[in-house]
């Protein structure tokens, strides 16, 4: 098996502790069946890759920080940001308190992976390239509903080779990754040429959004989609909050739902997210 690769403290690898912050409670239809934080299906998602993977389970902590509660940074090694239908430029307290959060423990705690989807992606993504002329804003283009696929950087492949089960992109390198989508916004990356800085990378783009996620070797990664996302999960939560009454039509939201019942590739990115939060190649 192989061994985790975490950074030591101490003189010692620590053991893998994921901090789960939630942002957000899952919609009223589903809260019975997938509970009421959308810590519930990462953890589920997390758990079923160990099991496949034969990698042992690591200990996993849920944190409300809508309500203020937060892990200390010194006693995990990875935190993981959920999504939200918060905005990562809403100035609400608690989503300034994240942002400050995030930013502490990337200056401070290099022992610290960072992990984020969707609305997580996001504000990891203003927060750390802010910087470097990275902006989350409306996407142009509109809104990204259901599976849609990726097109992997290959450097994403050649770190964690769980992703070569993937099918390759039209016979290139890329391999295409399946995921869920239901996002509005985006991060855009500076321009002309969307520099990053030192070894950064877009992990890559699907046809309607160029940035699905950032990555950083052995400390940040982000995605836009939602491997956690089952196809009712997703389709709830289209419903819930994108209504005929806020200027949906319903052939722009039955195209959505049809998006949501396609076939993904949850499985395959639960395990990649998972070897990156412990570590693991």
């Amino acid at each position: 098996m192989v061994q985790p690769t975490t950074p030591a403290t101490n003189g010692h690898i620590p053991t893998p502790h994921i901090a789960i912050l939630d942002t957000d409670t899952t919609v009223p239809a589903i809260q019975e069946t997938h509970g009421k934080y959308y810590s519930a299906a990462y953890i589920k998602h997390l758990t079923n890759a160990a099991t496949r993977a034969n990698i042992p389970l690591p200990k996993i902590t849920t944190w409300d920080v809508l309500a203020g509660s937060y892990p200390d940074p010194s006693g995990v090694t990875s935190i993981l940001i959920t999504g939200s239908i918060a905005a990562a430029y809403d100035t609400d307290p608690w989503v300034l308190a994240l942002a400050a959060f995030i930013k502490d423990v990337y200056a401070n705690h290099p022992h610290v992976r960072i992990f984020g989807t969707c609305f997580g992606h996001q504000l990891i993504g203003q927060v750390l390239l802010g910087p470097h002329g990275a902006v989350v804003e409306k996407d142009p283009k509109g809104y990204e509903f259901g599976v849609q696929t990726i097109s992997l950087h290959p450097k994403l492949v050649r770190d964690f080779p769980c992703l070569e089960k993937l099918a390759k992109v039209d016979g290139k390198d890329e391999r295409g990754l399946r995921l869920q989508m239901c996002h509005g916004d985006h991060v855009a990356l500076p321009k002309p040429s969307g520099k990053l800085p030192g070894e950064w990378v877009n992990i890559g783009g699907s046809e309607h959004c160029v940035v699905q996620g950032l990555y950083e070797p052995e400390r940040v990664l982000t995605i836009q989609p939602h491997f956690e996302g089952d196809q009712v999960m997703m389709e709830e939560t289209i419903k819930y909050f994108y209504t005929p009454e806020k200027g949906f039509s319903p052939e722009f939201l039955q195209k959505a739902f049809d998006g949501t019942r396609k076939e993904d590739d949850a499985a395959v990115a639960a395990e990649w997210v998972l070897r990156f939060l412990i570590g693991m190649s």
